[in-house]
């Protein structure tokens, strides 16, 4: 079956998986994590479309610094950025941003489902491997 789905479309279908798996995480986080405001303390544009703002924020009545990391986002020094915190970690910090912790998790997962659906969609139709692996009655 894997040569008739392609090599293509498996990579695509683990791809797919590991996005699904990050998109779980991140509503585990997301579930699990405390909101707060940080302030930008610098911003260092990584790429065209990224970039990480090293922010401040007190947890707990001590002042907490960590790397925020952001894509097609820019920040200044001083800005105030919502942000999601776990109590026992607060040096792991995430955006508190639908787009920002969502968007490209679940395009990856839609993506991968549209072409893993297209390919079994081709297979069965022209009775692929898995039909032709069933016992006849």
């Amino acid at each position: 079956m894997l040569k008739q789905f392609g090599i293509l479309n498996s990579i695509i279908a683990v791809i797919g998986v590991l996005a699904l798996a990050y998109l779980i995480y991140q509503i585990w986080f997301g579930f699990n994590a405390t909101p707060g405001i940080a302030v930008v303390e610098s911003y260092e544009k990584k790429s065209r479309y990224r970039g990480t703002a090293l922010v401040a924020y007190e947890v707990e009545g001590k002042t907490v610094k960590a790397p925020l990391y952001l894509w097609l986002r820019d920040f200044q020094e001083g800005d105030q950025v919502a942000i999601l915190y776990r109590p026992e970690n607060p040096e792991s910090v995430q955006p508190d941003n639908f787009w920002q912790r969502y968007a490209a998790s679940i395009g990856l997962v839609l993506f991968a489902a549209a072409v893993v659906s297209w390919e079994l969609r081709k297979l069965f139709k022209r009775g692929g491997a898995l039909s032709r692996s069933l016992p006849a009655s």
